[in-house]
């Protein structure tokens, strides 16, 4: 009989836990991690700005998203110029995150020598050598591992302030081509809350565990139904 009552004790208890895991859904879903996805797969110069601005694919009601590139000393600049103009760049993200437009990660890039000087190959290789870490030089290709940390805003395209892009209605001479990368890059942007939307969320907060309080007796109706023993 003992045995009987801490056995039911155990199943109360797990039960109990589990409504109460699964009561807290509104305030879940308010702190829940933002994670979203996007391929990147060309690039244009903005040469008014010395700006690379990388172009997402992935289009919402704003337009695709751009990935906009700048340092002080044209470093990023450069390297893209010179890949534009051997028209290979492979380019790569690693662990990228945001907060607000900031986007934060490493960017491991590729630049190939076909269509370059020797000279041009040469100011690659050291403009590499000074300014990115893992440093790789083979027959065709140039690469190295840029950090990217306060460089790098992301913006819907919308608001993309250089217009100056070349197209088949656009021929000026100063225009700038869209390239294309050399492989597609794809994958996962993990979008961190700001400060102004961290303290929005600490005062719904309290208002969001209220809401939770008094949805659990449906909360464990559904818990109950949806565990119920098959027959």
């Amino acid at each position: 009989m003992r045995k009987f009552i801490q056995k039911k004790k155990k199943i109360s208890l797990a039960l109990i836990t589990s409504l109460f895991l699964n009561s807290c859904g509104v305030t879940q879903k308010l702190w829940e991690p933002r994670v979203g996805g996007d391929t990147i797969s060309s690039f244009f110069l903005d040469n008014k700005q010395n700006r690379v601005v990388l172009i997402g694919n992935e289009r919402d009601e704003n337009g695709n998203d751009h990935y906009s590139l700048t340092d002080k000393n044209k470093t990023i600049y450069k390297l893209f110029e010179l890949g534009a103009k051997s028209q290979q760049v492979d380019l790569h993200l690693l662990h990228p995150s945001t907060t607000g437009k900031k986007l934060r990660g490493t960017l491991s890039i590729a630049i190939g020598k076909k269509n370059l000087s020797q000279d041009e190959v040469k100011f690659l290789i050291n403009l590499m050598k000074f300014n990115a870490t893992n440093l790789g030089n083979n027959k065709d290709w140039v690469a190295g591992v840029l950090t990217v940390q306060k460089e790098m805003t992301r913006y819907p395209s919308s608001q993309e302030s250089f217009k100056n892009i070349c197209s088949e209605v656009n021929k000026d001479s100063n225009c700038s081509p869209i390239t294309k990368l050399h492989r597609p890059w794809q994958g996962i942007i993990q979008n961190h809350y700001t400060n102004s939307e961290t303290a929005i969320k600490l005062t719904i907060t309290p208002f969001a565990i209220v809401a939770d309080v008094l949805l659990s007796p449906l909360y464990a109706i559904v818990y109950i139904m949806a565990n119920q023993p098959s027959k």
